[in-house]
């Protein structure tokens, strides 16, 4: 943020994470963006090349990973997964 409002960004920080709401609304529409951005990387061979290159080089490690994850794995995401995943 801009200095003129640091204070100001400092509080809206804090407050997203030390009291987040995890709204079904926003959830819901978080998969959808994302789901949406896997069919796009899907329409573009070079991002298709570049994840199938990092999958080859890395394999089971993190880099190898798809970042915006799986389809499946995202469809399946619920509120009460992000809330025990926050309280951890």
């Amino acid at each position: 943020a801009m200095s003129a409002f640091w204070p100001k960004s400092l509080d809206i920080f804090g407050k997203v994470l030390l009291e987040p709401s995890f709204s079904e609304e926003v959830i819901e529409r978080e998969k959808i963006v994302i789901l949406e951005q896997l069919k796009n990387r899907d329409d573009n061979p070079a991002q298709v090349a570049i994840h199938d290159f990092m999958a080859n080089m890395f394999g089971k490690h993190p880099y190898g990973r798809d970042p915006l994850g799986e389809e499946s794995s995202i469809k399946s995401i619920t509120r009460e997964d992000l809330v025990s995943h926050y309280k951890k």
